[in-house]
């Protein structure tokens, strides 16, 4: 990671969100996590400790009502948020945060909570690290790939990513399920706390309860939100605000969209988020935000 790529991206004019899934000790995989969603703990704390020295923190409470009342964030105000809701975001992570007393936004898939259960790309991840098969090809396509060593499994793994999340029609759960028994492994034998653990319940009230720290939505199952029916919506975004009301005692008003690219979210989404009291949801688009820029559609940088 270079720091000083995240550096270049506060400014004076505007205010720029940080997106973050994982804060990992050590990755000794060959395949897990190749994409960086968990990064090194040394990474991150170096990350906070140039942004306190150079910039302005905030949280998204700040851009909620910056917004409201027309005003401006100071100059290279920057905000942290995590998506998912791993484990180590509080093993990890949070030891970080207060140590240079920065405050985040932590946005839960409610289906997780207290599992230790992997999401369908890290199940079909751990499938692909595990396995011995050294093929594999999709029923009823064209589409197969060699899987004899970690660059044509990690090249398998993000051709897989690219065709699920661009397809309405697919079902990622399902999918997944079937990935994994073409590759004869169980997920659920091949779990790693550091990557797959989520947060617990209680760890989730004692975020609720730190006064750095917010807690928001992040769906239920983690499907693509734009992509479901009206009544799987209303279900899914339900689902997540009601539990996260009856684990935090309070009113959900901060959100982010699985996924979080323009494909991923649209109008229907928007109306349904508010007519269940969400005020504000992210996007994971890149990009820095101003002041008029609108509560749904405000820009993230990938932390990686």
């Amino acid at each position: 990671m270079k720091v000083s790529s995240y550096l270049n991206r506060l400014g004076p004019e505007v205010y720029s969100v940080f997106l973050l899934h994982g804060v990992i000790t050590e990755s000794p995989w060959n395949v897990r996590n190749y994409t960086k969603k968990h990064i090194l703990a040394v990474e991150f704390e170096e990350l906070c400790k140039q942004l306190v020295a150079t910039g302005h923190p905030a949280t998204m409470d700040d851009v909620l009502n910056a917004w409201c009342h027309k005003e401006a964030l100071p100059k290279n105000s920057f905000v942290l948020t995590f998506d998912d809701g791993f484990e180590n975001n509080y093993s990890v992570a949070r030891t970080i945060l207060e140590k240079f007393e920065l405050p985040a936004t932590f946005y839960v898939t409610t289906g997780f909570i207290d599992q230790s259960l992997p999401s369908w790309i890290d199940a079909i991840e751990i499938a692909i690290e595990h396995t011995a098969k050294q093929e594999i090809s999709l029923d009823g396509t064209s589409l197969s790939w060699t899987l004899e060593n970690s660059r044509e499994k990690i090249a398998c793994l993000s051709a897989i990513r690219s065709l699920v999340k661009g397809s309405p029609q697919i079902d990622p759960l399902s999918f997944s399920a079937s990935i994994c028994a073409k590759l004869e492994i169980d997920p659920l034998n091949h779990l790693d706390n550091s990557l797959d653990r989520k947060l617990s319940s209680d760890q989730i009230g004692e975020i609720h309860r730190h006064p750095l720290f917010l807690v928001g939505g992040h769906s239920h199952t983690h499907r693509i939100l734009s992509y479901l029916s009206d009544s799987d919506l209303e279900q899914e975004i339900q689902l997540s605000t009601s539990t996260l009301q009856k684990l935090t005692l309070s009113k959900v008003h901060h959100y982010s969209y699985p996924e979080g690219l323009t494909h991923c979210y649209n109008s229907r989404v928007i109306t349904k988020l508010r007519n269940y009291g969400i005020e504000i949801c992210p996007t994971a688009n890149d990009g820095t935000n101003c002041s008029s820029t609108d509560l749904f559609e405000i820009k993230r940088i990938a932390v990686i």
